[in-house]
């Protein structure tokens, strides 16, 4: 069974809030993908949804919330592990990263490992 393609890969806002996170802008990345996800339905907000959860962990690391961070990026990780939609990034290889920095929760913020994998265009 094919998966359908995830028709936000053609929303210029989608690769806005991809620049944003790879800056470390999580919060604006958040926001951003945010307006995406209102619009979007099915399967498509589910991987979106994902994406907007990781942020939110991300920025919950930077403010010291580990205990939400850990959340947040654990519901983040069950989705892009096997994203339901054909992803325009890959899902998977941000999950794993991001299944790294969750694991250093408990180190500073200065130590954190950061993300090689931010969404990007596929080939």
């Amino acid at each position: 069974m094919t998966r359908a393609k995830a028709g936000f890969a053609e929303d210029p806002r989608f690769w806005s809030g991809a620049e944003q996170f790879a800056r470390g802008e999580y919060f604006d990345a958040h926001e951003t993908w945010e307006d995406v996800w209102r619009e979007a339905s099915g399967e498509e907000k589910v991987v979106l949804g994902a994406l907007i959860q990781a942020a939110a962990g991300l920025l919950k690391h930077e403010q010291g919330n580990v205990n939400g961070m850990r959340r947040l990026l654990d519901r983040a990780c069950r989705v892009l592990e096997a994203p339901p939609v054909d992803s325009p990034f890959d899902a998977e290889a941000l999950a794993a990263e991001l299944r790294v920095v969750r694991a250093a929760a408990d180190a500073p913020l200065r130590d954190r490992p950061r993300l090689l994998s931010a969404p990007s265009r596929r080939g």
